[in-house]
């Protein structure tokens, strides 16, 4: 058992119900640490409490105070334990029995009887999950306690404390509501008595008497033991087994005066004798199926071991039926009783089971490891050896110390000086160049029922390196992917000829992490086991070969094993099929052994070391926001509003990489308010966490001041940071958990506090004259802009159009004279000079141009000689172009004209055509339309209602008609006749009135201009 697994054992033996602390009797640190945190709030106090009842002071008094108790110790020191949940404040509860042998609680008698019939203290109250206290009454017909479920509300309830037999149990929540109990002495005479474990099975054996007379080996045994003789046939030959119990505080001596008994639920006293107590813990004791090795005093002073001796007859051999509670009394008359945790269990032999010598097996069908033992001058043969995990000879239904052993090899016997007395085998000559030595034993056992057995059993001794280096504590953050962990060979102090055995023999690793199991009360153990491998000074791969003692290749600097944290499920030695728990970051038991490869196989080397693994400390590797959305720092979020709350799903926010979401936590909901925070009583992220993990934020949408001017904070929760904690875990394991927190800011897609930046207009088209055309608005604008979001900085639609029929240019109509293309003013438009050999004039041609030469776009192809009877160049007409360009390179879609034919798909003529229409179509004057059908055009996302508002209706009512421009997005300028002032140029001030869905409004400032006179 290693110092870590001893720890685990410990702290499954300090529990009470699911969880307890019992101070006084342990290392403290180590044990707070081991609740993980429960409550780390109060380790002064506990610790305090224990060095006083380590010097044997008690508590005096125990008064309840919010969420908490103060006790007060025999010495008239004080100290305070609180929970951790205080959801309202309430003190602490307290429980006792009163001298009429009922429940009190908070000193109110209650229905509920205490003390049983048989005198008897039912166990402690408790909360159930619906938060109600349950109590245990007396059932006269079954004799025993049951459970009974009160009216009696605990809700709110995060510590109480039970006062019985002399003891103080106090129970304290954690922020979760899981109890920790811290159990102190009452009185001056007080102790604690418990059991190891919620069940602890202790085994005796019994059989009848029945002896093999004739047998050599029982003759040999009569004659080294003649008391066997005295034995009459058919008599109970029974042998106790051993007892495991914990005592608080430490310096209570059992051997002082203390009785023992076990006693069932009906109050029945079970027919065993329990005595002898010696401190430490007994062999072949399970623990919730675990076996508890024998550890000495100084291991754990609070733990002892008594002999549990049945009373036994022929016809009546079951002594407990059921678990019984062990009832301990003390000089003074004191009595302590343990919960009912002991089951004694019958091993009732026949005939048939002789004594068996290093069996494949023990009683209780589990694989036992015999035949091997550490050197030493002199080994107990019986004795289990730490070093090796295995027994040197396991005496299987063996009764009391009958047993003969002599060494069976004379060879043996002078090689290495061996002799034996009684259980001691004694080695002389030991050599000191070998791993280990196998010498060969012959035993006589004598069983229960008068069995002899004789074997001849052959013992590996391995000699164990001794080296003053150790394997170096190691930290590791996990990666996801395969790793190495590697130590310097020089850091295991070993000479050149120790280093030599250790890699011969064959160097292996296990790498351990021991943890509770869901219920906090079966330790469970990760094992990751593998081969060690060697690296040379480059870090590459090197062997050692054990029959040459030489390195193959370049020496070995380095060693260690691989992982990898992410994909590594299955134990390499492990039979197929069977799943470990994954690498997680904790504490790890790395040891790393020499041992030879057949069985039973002697470790002749061990060291060991700590290995602590953590998570990824640069968490923007694995987890980040996604750029595109934050700014400063800050996570943008626009979402989507329904007019009342804008919802937005946080997996669009994060970048993920061998990381998970687990849950994601609004830190700044509920904290106290201070001035404009008030917005914090709504929780952003109250919505159910979607399959993946990810939840949904949801806050308010914005609110418009009301009609005094006034606005809750709270409901003003847009363009406020808030601070969340995404709650993630790395590499499939939920076990790695960690946190990510960052800020985030919620939105409008368009608002803006300086609208003019992002809507803007045509200047142009925001002109008229007095008399003149209505200025329309809408057609002014010319782009609005996204603000935020994942559109932000592309435009969008501030007004959106209908689905219909739409005129449009029809570009092969162009105004001509059945000749020459015209322009708006009816002239012919020249082609420039550079063009005519696009428009299909030669070379030959083109170089013989005169200054004076001049060219025209016409309908039709023309020949050049028409101009000059030197040329013979044919020259496009626009016809020919437009028909290549028109519904193959342009065309309308949904309205709008554009090419339609990307410039890398067209080949060299369609290049040519397409650079003469786009320069010579804006000239050219088209005065036929076609109609179109065209879809409706969508506003843009976010976008609710808009509106168009004078900044004073009054002022502008002198130059312009100012009713029904709210929804027309006209102006309509007055007539020189109908104007009240002296006409003049003027600029009136508009607003455009831009709503979106989020609840904010943005006033677009524009002016529009009226003129005298058009320019």
């Amino acid at each position: 058992m290693n110092k870590k697994f001893l720890s685990a054992i410990l702290f499954g033996a300090l529990m009470a119900s699911s969880t307890g602390t019992f101070v006084s009797c342990k290392d403290y640190d180590d044990d707070i640490d081991n609740l993980q945190g429960q409550i780390d709030s109060n380790k002064d106090a506990i610790a305090a409490l224990q060095k006083l009842v380590g010097e044997g002071k008690w508590v005096s008094a125990i008064t309840p105070v919010e969420n908490g108790f103060t006790v007060t110790m025999s010495d008239g020191s004080t100290q305070t334990v609180t929970s951790g949940k205080g959801q309202d404040g309430k003190d602490g509860t307290e429980w006792t029995i009163g001298e009429d042998g009922f429940w009190y609680k908070d000193g109110e008698k209650t229905e509920n009887q205490a003390i049983g019939q048989n005198g008897a203290t039912a166990p402690s109250p408790q909360i159930n999950a619906d938060g109600y206290w349950v109590l245990y009454e007396w059932d006269e017909t079954t004799g025993e306690f049951v459970e009974k479920v009160t009216e009696i509300p605990a809700q709110g309830t995060g510590a109480y404390y039970v006062e019985k037999d002399g003891i103080i149990y106090l129970h304290i929540a954690d922020q979760t509501g899981k109890f920790a109990e811290i159990t102190l002495p009452a009185t001056s005479d007080a102790f604690v008595v418990e059991a190891p474990a919620a069940l602890v099975k202790v085994n005796y054996n019994y059989a009848k008497w029945k002896p093999s007379t004739t047998n050599k080996d029982y003759k040999a045994l009569l004659e080294e033991f003649p008391a066997i003789g005295e034995i009459e046939e058919n008599t109970i030959v029974k042998q106790g087994g051993n007892l495991p119990l914990l005592v608080t505080p430490a310096n209570v001596d059992l051997t002082e005066g203390f009785t023992f008994s076990l006693q069932d639920v009906k109050g029945k006293t079970a027919n065993i004798v329990l005595s002898n107590p010696v401190k430490g813990l007994p062999t072949n004791a399970d623990i919730e199926g675990s076996t508890m090795e024998t550890r000495s005093a100084d291991a754990s002073a609070c733990f002892w071991t008594l002999k549990a001796d049945p009373q036994i007859e022929e016809k009546q051999p079951v002594v407990v039926d059921k678990t019984a509670s062990l009832v301990a009394e003390n000089a003074k008359g004191t009595v302590v009783k343990t919960a009912f945790a002991y089951q004694i269990s019958k091993k009732a032999w026949s005939n048939n089971n002789n004594v068996e010598i290093n069996p494949n097996d023990n009683e209780d069908g589990e694989t036992i490891t015999t035949g091997v033992a550490s050197y030493a001058s002199e080994i107990d043969l019986l004795a289990y050896d730490e070093t090796k995990k295995a027994y040197p000879i396991y005496l299987k239904y063996a009764y009391n110390n009958y047993f003969i052993i002599t060494p069976a090899n004379e060879y043996e016997i002078e090689k290495y000086g061996l002799s034996v007395e009684g259980q001691t085998l004694k080695i002389a000559n030991m050599p000191s160049d070998v791993n280990e030595i196998e010498v060969t034993l012959n035993v006589i056992a004598l069983g229960l029922n008068g069995s002899a057995t004789h074997k001849e059993v052959n013992l590996k001794i391995g000699q164990e390196v001794a080296a003053t280096g150790n394997l170096k504590d190691q930290i590791v953050a996990l990666t996801g992917e395969k790793q190495t962990i590697k130590w310097n060979i020089t850091e295991l102090g070993l000479s050149a000829v120790e280093l030599d055995k250790v890699l011969s023999a064959g160097l292996n690793m296990s790498v351990t992490r021991e943890y509770y199991n869901d219920n906090d009360q079966e330790v469970k153990a990760f094992t990751y086991n593998d081969k060690v491998k060697f690296y040379d000074a480059s870090g590459n791969e090197t062997t050692y070969n054990s029959e040459n003692h030489k390195w193959n290749g370049k020496e070995g600097v380095t060693f260690g094993i691989e992982f990898n944290a992410s994909s590594e499920k299955t134990n390499h030695n492990a039979p197929t099929g069977y799943v470990a728990e994954q690498w997680t970051a904790a504490d790890y038991t790395v040891k790393l052994t020499s041992s030879t490869g057949t069985a039973p196989v002697v470790v002749i080397y061990s060291a060991e070391a700590t290995l602590t693994t953590t998570l990824p400390s640069a968490m923007s590797e694995y987890i980040k926001l996604a750029p595109a959305f934050v700014e400063n720092g800050i996570l943008q979020v626009t979402g989507t509003s329904d007019g009342t709350n804008v919802t937005y799903d946080l997996k669009d926010a994060l970048v993920l990489k061998n990381v998970k979401v687990k849950e994601i936590i609004d830190l700044d909901y509920d904290k106290e308010t201070v001035g404009d925070n008030l917005y914090s009583s709504f929780n952003w992220m109250s919505g159910i966490a979607n399959e993946d993990g990810y939840a949904t934020l949801s806050v308010n949408t914005w609110k418009e001041e009301d009609e005094d001017g006034f606005i809750e904070a709270k409901d003003q929760q847009l363009y406020k940071t808030r601070n969340i904690r995404a709650k993630v875990y790395f590499f499939e394991n939920e076990a790695n958990e960690a946190d990510f927190d960052f800020q985030l800011v919620v939105k409008s897609t368009i608002f803006s506090d300086k609208p003019a930046d992002v809507v803007t207009f045509k200047a142009d088209k925001l002109v008229s004259v007095y008399g003149g055309n209505a200025i329309k608005v809408k057609e002014a604008v010319k782009e609005a802009i996204y603000t935020a979001g994942p559109k932000r900085g592309t435009a969008y639609n501030l007004f959106g159009t209908d689905a219909g029929n739409k005129n449009v240019t029809d570009y092969k109509s162009a105004e001509n004279d059945s000749t020459y293309i015209l322009t708006a003013t009816k002239a012919p438009i020249q082609i420039e000079t550079a063009d005519l050999t696009k428009f299909g004039m030669s070379a030959s041609d083109f170089v013989q141009l005169k200054n004076t030469d001049r060219f025209y776009l016409q309908l039709a192809e023309y020949s050049a000689t028409s101009v000059n009877n030197l040329m013979s160049s044919e020259i496009i007409g626009w016809r020919t172009i437009v028909n290549a360009v028109d519904g193959n390179i342009y065309d309308y879609v949904n309205g709008v004209y554009k090419q339609i034919k990307p410039d890398n798909q067209l080949n060299s003529q369609e290049k040519i055509y397409k650079e003469l229409f786009d320069k010579y179509s804006p000239k050219i004057n088209y005065t036929v339309t076609k109609s179109i059908e065209v879809s409706a055009t969508p506003v843009g996302d976010g976008v609710d209602v808009v509106t168009l508002k004078f900044a004073d209706a009054d002022e502008a009512a002198k130059y312009v008609t100012t009713s029904n421009v709210e929804t027309s997005f006209e102006v309509k300028p007055l007539a020189p006749t109908e104007l009240t002032v002296d006409p003049k140029n003027v600029e009136i001030p508009m607003y455009l009135v831009v709503k979106d869905k989020w609840g904010k409004t943005m006033n677009v400032p524009f002016n529009i201009t009226v003129k005298t006179t058009a320019e």
